[in-house]
């Protein structure tokens, strides 16, 4: 019972993606979940500010591209309307 339950929660972080995620562009943006983990969480001395996640990568474009690749970030992106990029960015 407990193995059924797990897989049905990491089968529904899938389902519940909405934001665009091409596994094989985006391994800069998985790479870079230390950064912005840090500011989903609330990690003390992490920015506050949503829209710093796109300083986690070279590109701020790539994040737009690749925001469904994990839940938490696509939440964040889609809770903040950060895409397509703000202003300035």
């Amino acid at each position: 019972m407990q193995l059924s339950i797990s897989l049905l929660a990491f089968l529904a972080s899938f389902t519940f993606a909405v934001g665009p995620c091409d596994i094989d562009e985006c391994e800069e943006v998985m790479n870079a979940s230390g950064c912005y983990n840090a500011i989903i969480l609330g990690w003390e001395g992490a920015s506050t500010d949503p829209s710093d996640i796109f300083k986690c990568v070279d590109d701020p474009a790539l994040m737009c591209n690749c925001y469904g690749c994990t839940t938490g970030l696509d939440e964040l992106v889609t809770e903040n309307n950060l895409c397509p990029l703000p202003d300035g960015q």
